[in-house]
């Protein structure tokens, strides 16, 4: 029986790790522990309701205004004492989290070893994303089995020495939830002659220079499109929900939103007729759909999307996100197969299952060739085509 503990405190952790779970339970020959670091409680435990995935162990590490030393400092510790006392003989951890760094951190100390669902993603950049760009650096030092999710990723572990029978390309299993959820969703109907723009905006580096410009861009798409209506996800962190409600609040066709659960969430996407986000994982799901994206960061972790006509890199001034998003809407709406895009055909959970089994019985590869996820050419006529 290999006994594997899973890492995750996040919303993102949730979304990407559910599939993970469910088919580790379902494997005989797998015990499997989750552990709830708390890192993002309310988010985190609303969109594990949405997966029925329970957590076996809750630490609770949360605190108002807690610096990023002090929950990094929290989590080391409470992670380092609940995987003694488990003992597994596996970590699994996701992304680029705090909670993943801490989780393979914690793994380390202890001699256990750490799998890596997401990666090899890279900007090259230590200040962008802030401080996910290190994290990632720091767990792929730490870990023995690389699940990249892209032969891109891949690449990018090969370059920094990672040996290649140490990864394997699953795809991301944000394609396999998002795909279960589709399943469970009645189709999504527009009922006004409104066009839908959708924001969001949390990443660290933006808060002092970009954020003001990011939330007057919107403002201005706003003054400039009479016929759109913007809603406006606002984030977790206090400091840049602060900006945006005071550059944004009065307008009558910006509406804010709270954090969402997921299935709510992605009625709000499939809705949309253009999405301004810096997140990551909105950016597959979006380019995945098939919607209008505009990516307001300098720079990019997953230049796979930038391939797609519905994608574009905006960056963070103010002009660039308008002009960006004004082109974007002028673009006819893609229907695509959602399984046959850059990031994955909804069957990352299962290769990730097989690489590990194939790790514990010693085999020289995580997966063969033939096993890995392998894009389609992403071009507009192989992956989609304008409705």
């Amino acid at each position: 029986m290999l006994k594997t503990a899973v890492v995750m405190g996040t919303r993102p952790e949730a979304i990407k790790l559910a599939p993970i779970i469910a088919r580790l339970r379902r494997t005989p020959t797998m015990a499997v522990a989750v552990i709830d670091t708390g890192q993002q409680p309310a988010a985190f435990n609303a969109t594990a309701a949405a997966f029925s995935l329970n957590a076996d162990y809750a630490l609770g590490v949360h605190r108002a205004e807690q610096t990023l030393a002090d929950l990094t400092a929290d989590l080391l510790a409470a992670l380092e004492a609940t995987l003694r006392e488990l003992s597994p003989d596996l970590v699994i951890v996701q992304g680029d989290t705090q909670s993943a760094l801490t989780g393979a951190m914690a793994a380390a100390r202890l001699h256990i070893p750490v799998a890596h669902v997401e990666a090899g993603l890279r900007t090259g950049n230590l200040e962008a994303p802030f401080p996910e760009e290190i994290n990632r650096r720091v767990i792929a030092g730490l870990t023995a089995l690389h699940f990249a999710p892209t032969p891109w990723a891949r690449g990018n572990l090969l370059r920094e020495g990672i040996p290649n029978q140490a990864i394997a390309v699953t795809g991301n299993p944000i394609i396999d939830s998002l795909a279960t959820c589709l399943e469970d969703m009645a189709p999504i109907g527009k009922q006004e002659s409104w066009r839908r723009v959708l924001v969001t905006c949390h990443r660290r580096e933006s808060w002092n220079r970009a954020l003001p410009s990011i939330a007057t861009a919107v403002r201005r798409l706003a003054d400039r499109q009479a016929d759109v209506m913007i809603t406006v996800i606002l984030p977790i962190a206090p400091t840049p929900r602060r900006v945006l409600e005071q550059i944004l609040k009065s307008h009558s066709r910006i509406r804010f939103a709270p954090p969402l659960a997921y299935t709510m969430f992605l009625r709000e996407l499939l809705a949309a007729d253009l999405v301004i986000s810096d997140s990551g994982g909105i950016l597959e799901e979006a380019a995945s759909l098939g919607i209008s994206t505009a990516i307001i960061r300098d720079q990019v972790d997953r230049p796979e999307a930038l391939e797609l006509p519905w994608i574009r890199l905006a960056g963070t001034e103010e002009n660039a996100i308008l002009d960006a998003a004004g082109a974007l809407l002028r673009q006819p709406r893609y229907r695509i197969d959602l399984c046959a895009g850059p990031f994955g055909d909804g069957k990352a959970a299962k290769r990730i299952v097989k690489a590990i089994l194939r790790w514990r019985r010693g085999a020289g590869s995580l997966l063969s060739w033939r096993d890995e996820f392998h894009p389609p050419n992403q071009n507009a006529s192989r992956h989609g085509r304008a409705v």
